[in-house]
């Protein structure tokens, strides 16, 4: 079992997240960055679709009261397992009883803590991730907090899989296809988008990451009749501000979206801290 000792503001049970439900209103929620489970999960012998912690927004500290291997992925983070220093992209043993402690991150918004064995709370249609707005799956249906014990499965079936490369995540680049609304104001918003630099605002969530950038003109904008939303969609509110539609994104909604993120460099934006700099480019 994991038991946390100090909990960061974010710390949660996170999988590869709800498929197949954004009909009920379900998003896919799960890991923010879903690259660096997959290559912790492989790196382990896990299967692809084990849970991970996803831990965000400052140190922390966990016990293991079993003996695990673990693998730190995503964000890099200053802390220590037991007596020894940790880095990202480490996979290593901690017998029962050892702690690990984050101190603090240096880079990146996101770091996953794999475990073999794995994450065992209970199934919620089909995923082990929380999406907290709703109370649903994961821990209680809720972030970690001191005291937790989460249990852990009583051993894993070794997964073959071959390693996920390693991603770009200093890429300040993200690829994007047309959106439904596109052509709005004879394409406008979107030249707009391909043409500027943005910065991560400090409103950005698990729900969207909110753009500030050069103004653009929004005469004669309004908004749509509400319809399906993704994840990746780029949304423009009446004030003309982007909102890239992430984890915990609506499923639908009355903004014009002019553009959808690629699915593949979601991961790369979502390790984009507050003030970092992003650009688009269309495919």
């Amino acid at each position: 079992m994991i038991e946390v000792i100090r909990a960061p503001a974010h710390l949660a049970v996170q999988d590869l997240g709800f498929h197949g439900h954004r009909n009920i209103g379900l998003p896919r929620s799960g890991a923010m960055d879903p690259a660096a489970v997959q290559r912790g999960n492989a790196l382990l012998g896990n299967a692809a679709g084990d849970a991970a912690l996803e831990w965000a927004l400052g140190g922390g500290s966990v016990r293991f009261t079993q003996d695990v291997v673990v693998a730190i992925m995503g964000a890099r983070v200053h802390g220590r397992l037991g007596n020894g220093m940790i880095r990202s992209d480490l996979v290593v043993s901690a017998p029962a009883g050892t702690v690990l402690e984050i101190d603090r991150f240096s880079w990146g918004r996101f770091f996953y803590l794999c475990v073999s064995p794995s994450i065992a709370v209970e199934p919620v249609l089909g995923s082990r991730s929380t999406y907290a707005p709703a109370k649903l799956g994961g821990y209680r249906g809720r972030r970690l907090r001191a005291g937790d014990i989460i249990p852990l499965k009583s051993a894993n079936e070794k997964s073959e899989a071959a390693v996920p490369a390693q991603i770009n995540y200093a890429a300040a680049t993200i690829r994007v296809s047309r959106g439904p609304q596109s052509d709005l104001l004879e394409g406008r918003l979107l030249t707009h988008l391909l043409q500027n630099s943005f910065t991560i605002s400090t409103s950005s969530d698990r729900t969207g990451y909110r753009l500030d950038g050069p103004a653009v003109d929004v005469a004669g904008l309004s908004q749509i009749l509400s319809e399906p939303a993704c994840e990746g969609a780029i949304q423009i509110t009446d004030g003309g501000t982007p909102i890239v539609l992430m984890a915990d994104g609506p499923t639908i909604g009355g903004y014009n979206k002019i553009a959808v993120a690629l699915a593949a460099d979601l991961p790369v934006l979502a390790q984009k801290t507050p003030g970092e700099t992003v650009r688009f480019t269309l495919i």
